[in-house]
């Protein structure tokens, strides 16, 4: 039996080149959207934590308008974080500026006095969509969280 060799002739090259046309965008996609989930998982964290921080001092109190502040300083301009804003109310009614009012959390009793803070993010997307789409997105969270630092 007689074995024929054929030469190959730039097929090998040709699929490299497809594969990638279809593959790259792909990978772009998926940065774009890790990055989404990491500026929306930090935007939440930071709520809570200011509201947390908050929370440790009497209604109306300077006191907790600033450490909010400064829990809300250590997030400010990292990485792809841009243009945060930090709003504290100390009452769990509508905030001002916000379009709905928030989802009061279970962990807030009747008559309980609350705080409620609400944090704003741009995020700036490492990779933007050509032709079209937002190069930024804007992420708002909300946290409520009783008041422990004052007596009863």
């Amino acid at each position: 039996m007689k074995l024929i060799r054929t030469r190959a002739k730039g097929s090998g090259l040709v699929e490299t080149a497809a594969g990638l046309i279809l593959i790259i965008p792909v990978l772009f996609c998926l940065i774009d959207v890790a990055a989404l989930v990491i500026v929306q998982t930090a935007n939440d964290s930071l709520a809570k934590s200011c509201a947390r921080a908050a929370a440790d001092f009497p209604v109306n109190d300077p006191q907790g308008l600033a450490a909010a502040t400064n829990r809300f300083t250590l997030y400010q301009d990292s990485g792809i974080l841009r243009k945060v804003t930090l709003l504290v109310s100390p009452n769990a009614g509508p905030v001002p500026g916000s379009l709905s009012p928030p989802i009061p959390q279970p962990n807030a009793t009747a008559g309980q006095e609350t705080v409620v803070c609400v944090t704003t993010v741009n995020c700036v997307l490492p990779i933007p969509v050509p032709f079209g789409g937002p190069a930024q997105t804007q992420f708002v969270a909300y946290a409520v969280e009783p008041i422990v630092g004052q007596m009863p």
